[in-house]
């Protein structure tokens, strides 16, 4: 084995049970397609079950304070898991902070803040530990750092730092480990189990080129992005279980600086901000590409890859990348704007208006291609646009304005 890398024993946990299907990670899963393998119909009613405003209850950041439409707030996909709900905020004024709530009836579990906090990823959660990275930056002095809690009891352990230039990487987890980018050139691979956690550096990368959401994990590979000895991009492909340099390297069609999606076991989806580009692992070539409105909008189910496209949600064949069936979201002002959730039956996705910034949610029917259910309308703010998940029984909008949570039961 090269002596560059050190490899760590992987404790297995069991995996969660086919009825649990938590989401547990931006997307819902490791390979990031924000697809739930079963049938849940669409929410009893337009108006939420409940709503919870975090910073009403004084969880906007590390400090409570007023809600101030002029500051840069951040808030992402809630992780829900055995009937729990986890959320992470972020405002550049005072802070983070992370809190759980009970699912079926919003009250609060526990919260815990971060202070001296530049930037902050969403949670990921896995054998009961929550993890995600913290940015934090001065002048001439700048650090990342893997924060990880006991998702129970919001209890903290030591966190793994590293003093590197401006680094966000979202943690990803399997059943057997945590991928996270801490430095310029290299992605850990953290044993979950440990108290005191173990790590590996699977990968070196030659510069940073893997950030936020640009590497994904499937039951044999890790995708990341990397650059040649001529500074030209190329996708890495790497064994997930084994310390060492990629199994493969393939060259990409252009710049990239976005997302990585594995929409099967052996094609992997590069998404940028206005494309979109399928490469097969057995030719090593790009396969399609398609142009997009937003790397956001994008899932996979087992069929089909979920895009929207000038305004319309997309539904195209994983393989050749033809178009299946396409219905117009958008109404006016109102353009389709966040993340994309697909089920066995539904796909849902939210619609948001930049003229008077509120938005609804939206589900359209995979059997016959038309809009099912719509919410009442919410405000929201420009440009922070709220973010979907599913799972236990609940739909959940996390919508930056005030930090609002926005739970419906599913029929």
């Amino acid at each position: 084995m090269n002596k560059k890398f050190l490899l760590v024993s992987i404790i297995l946990i069991t995996s969660a049970k086919a009825d649990n299907l938590p989401w547990s990670q931006y997307q819902g899963n490791e390979a990031h397609t924000g697809f739930v393998p079963i049938a849940v119909g669409v929410p009893k009613k337009t108006t939420p079950t409940w709503t919870y405003s975090a910073c009403d209850a004084g969880d906007c950041g590390a400090k409570e304070m007023p809600y101030d439409a002029s500051v840069n707030y951040n808030f992402f996909q809630a992780i829900i898991s055995d009937g729990v709900l986890y959320a992470s905020t972020m405002n550049q004024s005072s802070g983070g902070n992370i809190f759980a709530l009970d699912l079926n009836s919003s009250r609060k579990l526990w919260q815990s803040s971060l202070v001296d906090v530049t930037n902050l990823s969403p949670v990921s959660l896995v054998n009961d530990k929550l993890f995600l990275t913290k940015y934090r930056y001065h002048q001439d002095d700048q650090s990342s750092a893997l924060y990880f809690y006991d998702a129970k009891t919001g209890a903290s352990y030591r966190p793994i730092e590293s003093k590197v230039s401006y680094m966000m990487s979202n943690p990803t987890v399997t059943s057997d480990g945590v991928y996270v980018q801490l430095d310029s050139v290299q992605i850990m691979g953290i044993n979950p189990q440990a108290r005191i956690i173990e790590h590996t550096y699977l990968q070196k990368l030659k510069q940073n080129y893997v950030a936020s959401n640009s590497y994904a994990v499937n039951d044999n590979y890790l995708a990341a992005m990397n650059v040649d000895e001529q500074d030209k991009f190329e996708l890495n492909i790497f064994d997930r279980y084994q310390a060492g340099p990629p199994v493969m390297k393939i060259p990409v069609l252009q710049y990239f600086y976005g997302r990585i999606v594995f929409i099967d076991a052996t094609k992997v989806a590069l998404i940028a901000q206005d494309f979109l580009d399928v490469y097969d692992l057995q030719t090593k070539k790009a396969k399609y590409e398609i142009v997009i409105d937003s790397q956001d909008s994008v899932a996979s189910d087992d069929q089909y890859i979920y895009t929207i496209e000038s305004g319309n949600l997309t539904a195209r064949d994983k393989n050749t990348g033809d178009k299946s069936w396409q219905i117009s979201v958008s109404a006016g002002y109102f353009q389709p704007q966040g993340n994309i959730v697909v089920t066995g039956d539904t796909i849902f996705v939210n619609v948001f208006n930049n003229i008077q910034n509120n938005f609804y949610t939206t589900a359209v029917s995979k059997s016959t291609h038309q809009t099912v259910w719509n919410s009442e309308l919410m405000q929201g703010i420009k440009s922070h646009y709220p973010m979907l998940s599913l799972a236990d029984g609940y739909l959940v909008v996390a919508n930056p304005y005030k930090y609002v949570i926005s739970a419906y039961a599913l029929g």
